[in-house]
């Protein structure tokens, strides 16, 4: 995709090299190569390719930017588990408390 292209004044990263700055597998830096959201890399000998450092960089900070105007991940994973968990014994206990002065009575299992 042209969005990524740089001219090529910067140094040739491996794919070794890409993976340890984007900290993306190898599979998924294909794929997006692939899909033409990752800079394709270029060919440097019969059986070398390398992508450009300013390329790579480039959709760093392209993605970097696009994530500072989305909404945060937010809470840890397990987090709405242990809410509704904590929501649904807070509604079973005000229930209980509602039925009881009520004169009614609930079985302790549902």
């Amino acid at each position: 995709m042209s969005d990524f292209a740089a001219a090529p004044s910067g140094r040739f990263l491996k794919i070794t090299d890409v993976v340890n700055e984007t900290s993306l597998s190898r599979a998924t830096i294909y794929r997006l190569v692939a899909k033409g959201e990752f800079p394709a890399p270029i060919r440097v000998s019969a059986q070398r390719v390398a992508w450009v450092e300013d390329a790579v960089q480039g959709w760093k900070a392209q993605q970097a930017s696009e994530a500072s105007n989305q909404v945060p991940w937010g809470y840890p994973r397990g987090y709405q588990a242990q809410a509704n968990s904590k929501k649904y014994l807070l509604n079973r206990e005000l229930e209980m408390q509602s039925n009881s002065s009520r004169g009614i009575q609930s079985s302790p299992n549902r």
